[in-house]
C-alpha cells in the first residue's frame, strides 16, 4: 500500500487540516496542545460511535431472538 492510499484509507490528512484549522479559527496560544485536543475528541467521539452501532446490534440481536 502506498503512502497515498494509506492517507485516503484512514483519511489522515483531512483529519489533520480539520484540526489545524480548528486551532488557527481559534488563535489559540498553544496550537499543538489545541489540535492533541481536538484529535482526542475525534477519538472519543469515534468511540462512542462503535459502542453505539455494537449496542443496537446487541439490542437487535435479542429482538431476533424473542420473534
Amino acid at each position: 500500500m502506498s503512502v497515498q492510499e494509506y492517507l485516503d484509507k484512514h483519511m489522515l490528512s483531512r483529519k489533520i487540516e480539520d484540526a489545524v484549522n480548528a486551532a488557527v479559527r481559534a488563535k489559540t496560544s498553544d496550537p499543538v496542545l489545541f489540535i492533541v485536543s481536538f484529535l482526542r475528541i475525534l477519538i472519543y467521539m469515534y468511540r462512542s460511535e462503535i459502542m453505539l452501532h455494537y449496542s443496537l446490534n446487541l439490542q437487535l440481536e435479542k429482538c431476533r431472538l424473542i420473534i
